[in-house]
């Protein structure tokens, strides 16, 4: 190995040159640093007609090293529940139960005409040293199409046999026995619920027999007393069909990345006439059709887009003299879903904490990424 010292960035350029030169090399790549952004390397190399090639940053790389499921560690951050959410869920049995109530960890999708909403709900009973806190994942569905009295229905469990006895009243199906010992189901119009309950749905609950289910107008909540989902059936969740922008995609690390764990579409836009190429080719030969590649200037884009996006992942030169303008420049912009979430690459000496909507940065030695919710 060979080891090059140089006093300044042009005779660090040069040697780079001359060690290409050496090779008849037309194309260099490298990592994108601090140091070769102040060098202007590429610049400096493009004057011989030797293209640079950016790979992924080890920030970057450390980043994704950090998150296995990209798609999970970008979408678990999205904003807490707003009062409107804990206002629409007032009326069921689940929401009036112990206190210290709280929703967090919201995840909302739009699917067709349906806004489906998971999030965690924490609540205490008791009080002092007999506290317990409660943790509950629930899937919260909407639609205008539903029109449900309200009902409540959750497992049996001894207490209601016991209470049953004593002239607790449910709604039972005689010719459903094992639906009808299993679950509890009240509410106080009966002949709706009755019909509401065919009987495909009686089968189903018949085969499980610890799912809670509650309805109310257009409203419908699932959950499992008690229990969290598992890791794997949230991220399968998450990765449904979720619409990515990547700006400044270089050589379209971060493209490939969100394409091959499950996004509905990622569009690439990236100046480079040659990084453009290298993406398309590239997705070709990967057989990644749900991708776009769109040559062109990101800032000009973003004036006029003509689609919008869950997740957007930018990545400009770290000597860009507009990137602490794309914070602001996308929150204006309906390029950014309600529920969606930016996600900034920036070296360490910028901070957006002060940015409305910041959320959180984290730090992979002098690379920072920075995450924003949308604003308004």
């Amino acid at each position: 190995m060979q080891v090059h010292w140089a006093e300044t960035a042009l005779k660090a350029d040069r040697i780079i040159l001359d060690i290409m030169r050496q090779r008849n090399a037309v194309h260099l790549v490298k990592g994108k640093s601090m140091v070769l952004e102040e060098m202007h390397l590429n610049a400096y190399l493009k004057q011989y007609g030797i293209e640079a090639l950016e790979m992924m940053t080890t920030g970057a790389f450390e980043f994704m090293k950090d998150a296995p499921n990209l798609l999970h560690a970008f979408m678990s951050l999205l904003s807490g529940a707003g009062p409107d959410l804990q206002e629409r869920l007032g009326p069921f049995h689940l929401f009036s139960q112990g206190h210290s109530r709280k929703i967090e960890n919201v995840l909302r999708r739009e699917i067709h005409d349906i806004a489906v909403t998971l999030f965690e709900y924490r609540y205490r009973t008791n009080s002092g040293k007999h506290t317990r806190t409660h943790h509950q994942t629930v899937l919260l569905f909407e639609t205008q199409r539903l029109q449900l009295p309200l009902f409540n229905l959750r497992p049996e469990g001894m207490f209601h046999r016991i209470a049953k006895r004593f002239g607790y009243q449910d709604i039972s199906f005689g010719d459903h026995p094992v639906f009808s010992e299993s679950y509890l189901l009240r509410g106080h119009e009966e002949a709706q619920i009755r019909e509401l309950f065919t009987e495909e749905v009686l089968n189903y609950y018949s085969r499980h027999d610890d799912l809670c289910t509650e309805g109310d107008g257009q409203r419908l909540v699932f959950y499992r007393r008690g229990q969290m989902v598992e890791p794997g059936w949230l991220e399968g969740f998450l990765e449904q069909g979720l619409d990515v922008l990547d700006l400044f995609s270089g050589t379209g690390s971060i493209t490939y990345e969100f394409a091959s764990r499950g996004a509905g579409s990622v569009v690439a836009v990236e100046s480079d006439a040659l990084y453009s190429r290298f993406i398309r080719s590239t997705c070709r030969s990967l057989g990644m059709d749900l991708v776009s590649v769109l040559h062109g200037d990101v800032f000009r884009y973003l004036i006029q887009p003509v689609q919008s996006f869950d997740i957007i992942f930018a990545d400009p030169p770290f000597d860009h003299p507009r990137l602490t303008e794309l914070p602001q420049m996308i929150q204006s912009s309906p390029i950014l879903n309600s529920g969606g979430m930016l996600i900034l690459e920036h070296p360490d000496h910028f901070t957006f904490t002060a940015h409305p909507g910041f959320r959180e940065t984290r730090n992979y030695g002098r690379v920072n990424f920075s995450f924003f919710n949308p604003v308004g």
